[in-house]
């Protein structure tokens, strides 16, 4: 800081702003809700630290010197700064705000959440935009930095700077193709294990949640196709006798748009809980908190949820 700023009352600087708007001690004293004796105690102040006169006195008021006139303008907008640093921030309203969101999201995440967010911002923000990424190795450090607001997934851990909230909780369902010549209302284990499969694995890896399941009862299942996308796997089924054991959501939101069918697998697979994730500095900033309360209420069932199996 400089060293003349230093040594200066930064209330001598609302006085000046005040002499500047007003021309006059006294308006200037009611202004500032002091008595004019403070005010002309201030002038004389800011007169010696600044070395100027600042104001002449003259019948109808004071006239700022060349000096003062050169401060008004930069003043008032460093006092203007200054005010937005210490007032609290403005309310948040959805409805007329022109704010824009960044989210990340892998496909799972971003089929079930982020059409149930578009259908909310349709009518309750149009003017607010939201751009959904992919998630990167760097997440924690992308939400730290500003990069990221929310990020959606699962997050069985988070570093403490995070603040971690549930969203839904989810199950295994299969999907197949709705004129499967082999499988009717049931999936037997049987036929379960001789159908050929289809697993999402967007890392590669071919095993899942359903392989440790099945290794557990002495049961091994033939992937026949490993795909890295949950989008792609259901197109699969529907052109294929190909199995995919899915999330429930959104094997249901895949079967009440094309030709598939949901049943029920034949064995239990553990579930999981769809969270959504932000840095703790955005945990007070009211746009940020609507965002938040936002995708809670866009995973609340409503009438349009599937919920039952076809």
């Amino acid at each position: 800081m400089p060293s003349r700023l230093a040594g200066l009352d930064l209330n001598l600087l609302l006085v000046l702003d005040a002499l500047l708007r007003e021309h006059s001690a006294t308006r200037a004293a009611e202004a500032l809700g002091v008595t004019q004796s403070a005010v002309s105690r201030s002038l004389s102040r800011l007169r010696d630290h600044l070395d100027d006169p600042l104001f002449v006195r003259q019948p109808h008021g004071l006239i700022p010197t060349a000096r003062a006139q050169a401060v008004a303008a930069p003043l008032r907008q460093a006092l203007e700064q200054l005010g937005s640093i210490v007032e609290p921030p403005e309310a948040f309203d959805p409805s007329t705000s022109r704010r824009r969101f960044r989210l990340s999201s892998a496909d799972l995440a971003g089929g079930v959440i982020v059409p149930r967010l578009a259908a909310r911002l349709m009518v309750e923000a149009p003017g607010v935009d939201v751009v959904v990424v992919a998630p990167r190795d760097s997440l924690f450090d992308d939400l730290q930095a500003g990069e990221l607001d929310v990020s959606l997934g699962v997050f069985p851990t988070a570093p403490a700077a995070f603040r971690r909230q549930a969203l839904f909780h989810d199950d295994f369902a299969c999907l197949v193709r709705a004129d499967h010549p082999t499988v009717g209302d049931r999936l037997p284990l049987a036929t379960y294990l001789e159908l050929s499969h289809v697993l999402v694995a967007p890392h590669g890896h071919a095993r899942g949640f359903v392989d440790t399941t099945l290794a557990e009862q002495g049961q091994v299942r033939r992937i026949a196709l490993v795909v890295p996308h949950f989008m792609t796997a259901p197109l699969v089924v529907l052109e294929t006798d190909y199995v995919v054991t899915l999330p429930r959501r959104l094997a249901l939101r895949f079967a009440a748009l094309e030709n598939l069918r949901v049943v029920e697998p034949p064995v239990e697979v553990v579930g999981f809980t769809m969270s959504q994730l932000w840095h703790e500095r955005l945990q007070d900033d009211p746009g940020h908190a609507w965002l938040r309360r936002t995708l809670v209420a866009a995973m609340q069932p409503d009438e349009n949820t599937p919920t039952a199996t076809p």
